[in-house]
């Protein structure tokens, strides 16, 4: 979603969230209301002033049984920007209705409208068998000043550097697809049979509207 001055509205069912930009386009309110008529149920909350509604982001609506969540985020990776929730009033039942989005006016753009069905709440833990194991000859803590055995290099980066107990390699201009297949790759061998890799990634990133790029795996 994003508009550049216009309030929008999204529905599902019985439920309704109601996007109002301020001024310039940037903080403003949300308000969601469960229900309709003397029996519904509101709640208001406030963008952040440094949110921009004219820039792409995120809505959620989520109803399941007589629960009904809203959330607004740059780009729904766990950083909403308002978190709103409420119950259907009793009279309603489950929810029913249309689902989509409204626009009070002009200015307002949709992109990747989906409504589906809530998933099933998982009530029941099912063990996880995770190799714990420490197999030394396979690890490497970058403890030294270059790369330990084990480590195989396709197009070595120079730009790579082991020191401090870290590996760090800027990320490269370039890829591993297409007729620009340059990138470098590190590669090892696996163990034998179930195996865990476990790593640790510092990230100095802050949330942006290009969220969706902050990623790591």
């Amino acid at each position: 979603m994003r508009t550049t001055g216009a309030a929008y509205r999204v529905r599902a069912g019985d439920a309704t969230l109601t996007v109002r930009p301020g001024p310039g386009s940037k903080g403003g309110s949300v308000t969601l209301q469960a229900g309709a008529g003397r029996s519904a149920r509101t709640t208001t909350a406030a963008l952040p002033a440094g949110f921009r509604t004219s820039a792409w982001h995120a809505v959620s609506l989520q109803v399941r049984g007589r629960d009904v969540r809203a959330q607004v985020s740059h780009a729904r990776l766990g950083d909403p920007v308002a978190d709103l929730s409420l119950r259907l009033p009793r009279s309603l039942g489950t929810a029913s209705g249309a689902d989509g989005v409204v626009a009070l006016g002009r200015g307002v753009h949709v992109d990747d409208l989906s409504a589906l069905a809530s998933t099933k709440p998982v009530t029941r833990v099912v063990r996880d068998v995770v190799p714990s194991r420490l197999v030394r000859s396979m690890s490497d803590e970058f403890s030294g000043s270059a790369l330990g055995a084990g480590w195989s290099w396709v197009r070595p980066d120079a730009a790579a550097t082991v020191s401090g107990g870290a590996l760090r390699w800027p990320t490269e201009a370039a890829d591993l697809t297409g007729p620009d297949n340059t990138a470098g790759v590190l590669l090892r061998d696996a163990p034998q049979g179930a195996w865990t890799a476990e790593t640790k990634r510092p990230s100095t990133s802050a949330p942006t509207t290009s969220a969706t790029s902050s990623r790591a795996g």
